[in-house]
Protein backbone atom coordinates (compact mmCIF):
# COMPACT_ATOMS: atom_id res chain seq x y z
CA UNK A 1 0.00 0.00 0.00
CA UNK A 2 3.00 2.47 1.06
CA UNK A 3 4.82 1.73 -1.92
CA UNK A 4 1.77 2.49 -4.55
CA UNK A 5 1.19 5.48 -2.35
CA UNK A 6 4.26 6.84 -2.24
CA UNK A 7 3.80 7.89 1.29
CA UNK A 8 2.85 5.97 4.77
CA UNK A 9 -0.80 6.51 6.55
CA UNK A 10 -2.64 5.00 9.15
CA UNK A 11 -4.71 2.19 6.72
CA UNK A 12 -6.10 0.75 9.93
CA UNK A 13 -7.61 4.33 10.58
CA UNK A 14 -10.49 5.05 8.42
CA UNK A 15 -10.78 8.68 8.79
CA UNK A 16 -6.97 8.76 7.44
CA UNK A 17 -7.67 6.07 4.62
CA UNK A 18 -10.81 8.47 3.33
CA UNK A 19 -8.34 11.42 3.74
CA UNK A 20 -5.62 9.86 1.46
CA UNK A 21 -8.20 8.87 -0.98
CA UNK A 22 -10.47 11.23 -1.43
CA UNK A 23 -8.78 14.33 -0.64
CA UNK A 24 -4.82 13.29 -1.77
CA UNK A 25 -5.53 11.14 -4.49
CA UNK A 26 -8.74 12.80 -5.65
CA UNK A 27 -10.89 9.67 -6.17
CA UNK A 28 -14.51 9.96 -6.58
CA UNK A 29 -16.49 8.67 -3.46
CA UNK A 30 -19.33 6.89 -3.37
CA UNK A 31 -21.31 7.02 -0.12
CA UNK A 32 -21.00 8.42 3.06
CA UNK A 33 -20.73 6.58 6.73
CA UNK A 34 -23.82 7.24 8.90
CA UNK A 35 -21.58 8.96 11.67
CA UNK A 36 -22.06 8.64 15.65
CA UNK A 37 -23.22 11.06 18.83
CA UNK A 38 -19.61 12.69 18.27
CA UNK A 39 -18.73 11.63 15.40
CA UNK A 40 -19.82 13.90 11.75
CA UNK A 41 -20.22 11.34 8.52
CA UNK A 42 -17.35 11.37 6.29
CA UNK A 43 -16.72 9.32 3.13
CA UNK A 44 -17.07 5.70 3.36
CA UNK A 45 -14.13 3.42 2.78
CA UNK A 46 -15.82 0.26 3.11
CA UNK A 47 -15.48 -3.05 1.14
CA UNK A 48 -17.76 -2.32 -1.18
CA UNK A 49 -16.79 1.52 -1.89
CA UNK A 50 -13.22 -0.42 -2.86
CA UNK A 51 -14.09 -2.80 -4.29
CA UNK A 52 -15.56 -0.15 -6.82
CA UNK A 53 -12.61 2.35 -6.69
CA UNK A 54 -10.81 -0.32 -8.04
CA UNK A 55 -11.14 0.75 -11.62
CA UNK A 56 -9.70 4.03 -10.09
CA UNK A 57 -6.65 2.93 -8.72
CA UNK A 58 -4.17 0.14 -7.86
CA UNK A 59 -3.86 1.32 -4.44
CA UNK A 60 -7.93 0.08 -3.13
CA UNK A 61 -6.98 -4.00 -4.37
CA UNK A 62 -3.93 -3.58 -2.20
CA UNK A 63 -5.93 -1.94 0.74
CA UNK A 64 -8.32 -4.68 0.56
CA UNK A 65 -5.70 -7.44 0.66
CA UNK A 66 -3.94 -5.65 3.64
CA UNK A 67 -7.46 -5.84 5.36
CA UNK A 68 -7.72 -9.05 4.16
CA UNK A 69 -4.48 -10.39 5.96
CA UNK A 70 -5.18 -8.32 9.18
CA UNK A 71 -8.41 -10.08 9.60
CA UNK A 72 -6.97 -13.47 9.16
CA UNK A 73 -3.81 -12.20 11.62
CA UNK A 74 -6.34 -11.51 14.10
CA UNK A 75 -9.03 -14.20 13.87
CA UNK A 76 -7.48 -17.36 13.18
CA UNK A 77 -3.26 -16.78 14.54
CA UNK A 78 -2.87 -14.84 17.20
CA UNK A 79 -6.17 -16.86 19.33
CA UNK A 80 -3.96 -19.86 18.21
CA UNK A 81 -0.53 -18.40 20.89
CA UNK A 82 -3.03 -16.88 23.37
CA UNK A 83 -4.06 -20.78 23.71
CA UNK A 84 -1.59 -22.40 23.93
CA UNK A 85 -1.35 -24.89 27.41
CA UNK A 86 2.22 -25.82 28.98
CA UNK A 87 2.28 -28.85 26.84
CA UNK A 88 2.49 -26.45 24.37
CA UNK A 89 -1.07 -28.09 22.51
CA UNK A 90 -4.29 -26.03 22.45
CA UNK A 91 -7.44 -27.65 24.07
CA UNK A 92 -10.40 -25.87 22.88
CA UNK A 93 -13.78 -26.53 23.88
CA UNK A 94 -16.70 -28.15 21.78
CA UNK A 95 -20.52 -26.40 23.84
CA UNK A 96 -23.42 -28.48 23.19
CA UNK A 97 -25.70 -25.80 23.93
CA UNK A 98 -23.75 -22.67 23.09
CA UNK A 99 -25.69 -21.85 19.53
CA UNK A 100 -29.42 -20.27 19.40
CA UNK A 101 -29.89 -22.73 16.98
CA UNK A 102 -28.64 -25.55 18.70
CA UNK A 103 -25.67 -26.23 16.37
CA UNK A 104 -22.15 -27.08 18.25
CA UNK A 105 -20.38 -23.96 19.20
CA UNK A 106 -16.46 -23.74 19.63
CA UNK A 107 -14.40 -21.47 22.16
CA UNK A 108 -10.75 -20.88 23.75
CA UNK A 109 -10.10 -20.99 20.30
CA UNK A 110 -13.22 -22.20 17.78
CA UNK A 111 -11.84 -24.45 15.58
CA UNK A 112 -15.07 -24.46 13.92
CA UNK A 113 -13.76 -20.60 12.44
CA UNK A 114 -10.94 -21.96 10.56
CA UNK A 115 -10.75 -20.32 6.79
CA UNK A 116 -12.31 -23.34 4.24
CA UNK A 117 -12.79 -20.71 1.53
CA UNK A 118 -9.89 -18.38 1.08
CA UNK A 119 -7.76 -21.05 -1.14
CA UNK A 120 -4.69 -18.48 -0.70
CA UNK A 121 -4.58 -18.91 3.19
CA UNK A 122 -6.96 -22.12 3.75
CA UNK A 123 -3.84 -24.78 4.13
CA UNK A 124 -1.03 -22.28 5.27
CA UNK A 125 -3.20 -21.39 8.65
CA UNK A 126 -4.58 -24.69 9.02
CA UNK A 127 -1.63 -26.69 8.11
CA UNK A 128 -0.54 -24.75 11.91
CA UNK A 129 -2.54 -27.54 13.72
CA UNK A 130 -0.92 -30.96 14.20
CA UNK A 131 -2.38 -34.17 16.12
CA UNK A 132 -0.73 -35.33 19.23
CA UNK A 133 1.79 -38.04 18.58
CA UNK A 134 0.01 -41.21 17.55
CA UNK A 135 -3.45 -39.26 16.57
CA UNK A 136 -4.63 -38.06 13.50
CA UNK A 137 -6.89 -35.16 13.04
CA UNK A 138 -10.01 -36.45 10.60
CA UNK A 139 -12.52 -34.20 8.62
CA UNK A 140 -15.93 -35.25 8.74
CA UNK A 141 -18.20 -33.71 5.58
CA UNK A 142 -21.65 -34.74 5.59
CA UNK A 143 -22.71 -33.78 2.14
CA UNK A 144 -25.56 -31.24 1.78
CA UNK A 145 -26.93 -31.98 5.33
CA UNK A 146 -29.04 -29.32 6.00
CA UNK A 147 -30.88 -29.65 2.23
CA UNK A 148 -31.41 -33.16 2.61
CA UNK A 149 -32.98 -32.87 6.46
CA UNK A 150 -35.25 -30.37 4.71
CA UNK A 151 -35.96 -32.64 2.06
CA UNK A 152 -37.17 -34.80 4.58
CA UNK A 153 -39.11 -32.78 6.81
CA UNK A 154 -41.31 -31.09 4.25
CA UNK A 155 -42.03 -34.33 2.13
CA UNK A 156 -40.59 -32.32 -0.83
CA UNK A 157 -41.19 -34.68 -3.51
CA UNK A 158 -38.51 -33.36 -5.91
CA UNK A 159 -35.80 -32.83 -3.33
CA UNK A 160 -36.25 -36.32 -2.25
CA UNK A 161 -35.84 -38.10 -5.35
CA UNK A 162 -33.01 -36.16 -5.91
CA UNK A 163 -31.08 -37.22 -2.90
CA UNK A 164 -32.88 -40.90 -3.17
CA UNK A 165 -31.61 -41.09 -6.86
CA UNK A 166 -28.18 -39.51 -6.79
CA UNK A 167 -25.97 -42.12 -7.33
CA UNK A 168 -27.88 -43.58 -10.30
CA UNK A 169 -28.46 -40.15 -12.10
CA UNK A 170 -25.25 -38.43 -11.08
CA UNK A 171 -26.84 -35.27 -10.55
CA UNK A 172 -27.24 -33.74 -6.89
CA UNK A 173 -29.40 -30.73 -5.48
CA UNK A 174 -27.05 -28.12 -6.95
CA UNK A 175 -27.08 -29.47 -10.23
CA UNK A 176 -30.32 -29.99 -10.56
CA UNK A 177 -30.83 -26.18 -9.44
CA UNK A 178 -28.57 -25.46 -12.15
CA UNK A 179 -30.93 -27.58 -14.96
CA UNK A 180 -34.09 -26.61 -13.84
CA UNK A 181 -33.13 -22.31 -12.21
CA UNK A 182 -30.75 -21.37 -14.12
CA UNK A 183 -31.85 -22.61 -17.51
CA UNK A 184 -32.97 -19.39 -18.42
CA UNK A 185 -31.81 -15.73 -18.29
CA UNK A 186 -31.06 -15.48 -15.03
CA UNK A 187 -27.67 -16.70 -15.92
CA UNK A 188 -27.24 -14.79 -18.86
CA UNK A 189 -25.40 -11.94 -16.82
CA UNK A 190 -23.37 -14.81 -14.79
CA UNK A 191 -21.29 -16.22 -18.29
CA UNK A 192 -17.81 -17.27 -16.86
CA UNK A 193 -19.22 -17.83 -13.64
CA UNK A 194 -19.27 -21.46 -11.82
CA UNK A 195 -23.00 -21.90 -11.97
CA UNK A 196 -22.88 -24.73 -9.43
CA UNK A 197 -21.35 -22.64 -7.01
CA UNK A 198 -24.02 -19.83 -7.70
CA UNK A 199 -26.40 -22.78 -7.30
CA UNK A 200 -25.21 -23.80 -3.71
CA UNK A 201 -26.00 -20.08 -3.03
CA UNK A 202 -29.26 -19.82 -4.10
CA UNK A 203 -30.02 -23.29 -2.57
CA UNK A 204 -28.59 -22.19 0.78
CA UNK A 205 -30.31 -18.61 0.51
CA UNK A 206 -33.33 -19.99 -0.61
CA UNK A 207 -33.84 -22.43 2.48
CA UNK A 208 -34.75 -20.13 4.55
CA UNK A 209 -37.77 -18.65 2.56
CA UNK A 210 -35.65 -15.62 1.80
CA UNK A 211 -37.61 -13.58 -1.15
CA UNK A 212 -36.33 -11.34 -4.15
CA UNK A 213 -34.12 -8.43 -1.73
CA UNK A 214 -33.27 -11.09 0.56
CA UNK A 215 -31.59 -13.46 -1.50
CA UNK A 216 -30.27 -10.61 -3.52
CA UNK A 217 -28.57 -9.42 -0.53
CA UNK A 218 -27.59 -12.78 0.72
CA UNK A 219 -25.63 -13.78 -3.26
CA UNK A 220 -24.09 -10.56 -3.07
CA UNK A 221 -22.33 -10.83 0.53
CA UNK A 222 -21.89 -14.86 -0.60
CA UNK A 223 -17.95 -16.03 -1.49
CA UNK A 224 -17.39 -15.64 -4.19
CA UNK A 225 -19.97 -12.36 -4.09
CA UNK A 226 -22.31 -12.75 -6.62
CA UNK A 227 -23.95 -9.66 -7.87
CA UNK A 228 -27.55 -10.31 -9.37
CA UNK A 229 -30.26 -7.79 -10.38
CA UNK A 230 -33.52 -7.66 -8.14
CA UNK A 231 -35.15 -9.04 -11.48
CA UNK A 232 -33.00 -11.72 -11.70
CA UNK A 233 -33.10 -12.79 -7.95
CA UNK A 234 -37.44 -12.78 -8.07
CA UNK A 235 -36.81 -14.60 -11.06
CA UNK A 236 -34.82 -17.29 -9.39
CA UNK A 237 -37.26 -17.37 -6.02
CA UNK A 238 -40.09 -17.82 -8.31
CA UNK A 239 -37.86 -20.66 -10.29
CA UNK A 240 -37.22 -21.83 -6.20
CA UNK A 241 -40.94 -22.19 -5.60
CA UNK A 242 -42.04 -23.80 -8.47
CA UNK A 243 -38.89 -26.30 -8.76
CA UNK A 244 -39.49 -27.23 -5.32
CA UNK A 245 -43.33 -26.97 -4.20
CA UNK A 246 -43.85 -28.70 -1.16
CA UNK A 247 -40.53 -27.64 0.84
CA UNK A 248 -41.95 -23.71 -0.31
CA UNK A 249 -45.10 -24.86 1.15
CA UNK A 250 -43.70 -25.96 4.54
CA UNK A 251 -41.72 -22.80 4.77
CA UNK A 252 -44.69 -21.11 4.21
CA UNK A 253 -46.24 -23.40 7.10
CA UNK A 254 -43.31 -22.13 9.26
CA UNK A 255 -44.45 -18.71 8.65
CA UNK A 256 -47.84 -19.35 9.30
CA UNK A 257 -47.14 -20.61 13.13
CA UNK A 258 -45.08 -18.48 13.88
CA UNK A 259 -47.88 -15.69 13.36
CA UNK A 260 -50.24 -18.16 15.04
CA UNK A 261 -48.74 -19.35 18.27
CA UNK A 262 -45.44 -17.46 18.00
CA UNK A 263 -43.01 -20.73 18.13
CA UNK A 264 -41.47 -23.17 16.13
CA UNK A 265 -40.30 -26.28 17.36
CA UNK A 266 -37.96 -29.38 16.25
CA UNK A 267 -39.09 -32.98 15.31
CA UNK A 268 -38.22 -34.15 18.79
CA UNK A 269 -40.08 -30.87 20.22
CA UNK A 270 -37.96 -28.72 21.65
CA UNK A 271 -39.29 -25.61 21.04
CA UNK A 272 -37.66 -21.94 20.35
CA UNK A 273 -40.21 -18.80 20.59
CA UNK A 274 -39.98 -15.81 17.98
CA UNK A 275 -41.89 -12.16 18.41
CA UNK A 276 -43.92 -11.88 15.24
CA UNK A 277 -43.86 -8.38 13.58
CA UNK A 278 -45.60 -7.44 10.53
CA UNK A 279 -42.77 -5.52 9.44
CA UNK A 280 -40.13 -7.62 10.55
CA UNK A 281 -40.87 -11.41 11.23
CA UNK A 282 -37.73 -13.25 12.33
CA UNK A 283 -38.53 -15.84 9.50
CA UNK A 284 -35.20 -16.94 8.49
CA UNK A 285 -34.34 -18.12 12.19
CA UNK A 286 -38.04 -19.69 12.84
CA UNK A 287 -37.68 -21.76 9.73
CA UNK A 288 -33.16 -22.53 10.36
CA UNK A 289 -34.12 -24.01 14.01
CA UNK A 290 -36.59 -27.18 13.16
CA UNK A 291 -33.59 -27.93 10.36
Amino acid sequence: VYEIAGQEFDIDSGDKTATFLFTDLHLKPLKLTKGGEHKAPRWSVDKEVLMSLQAQHPIAAAILDYREVAKLESTYIKPIYHFLQPDNRIHPYLKQTGASTFRFSGEKPNMQNQPSRNIRWKKLIRGLFRAAPGHRLVCIDYGQLELRVAAAISRDKVMTDVFMNEDVTGLDIHTNTVRNILHSETALSHTGTDLRTLAKNINFGSLYGLGGLGLQRYLSQSNPPFNVTIQEAVAIVTGIRATYPGYMTWVDSIKEQVRIVGYTETLQGRRKYFLYDEQRPEFKDAINMPI
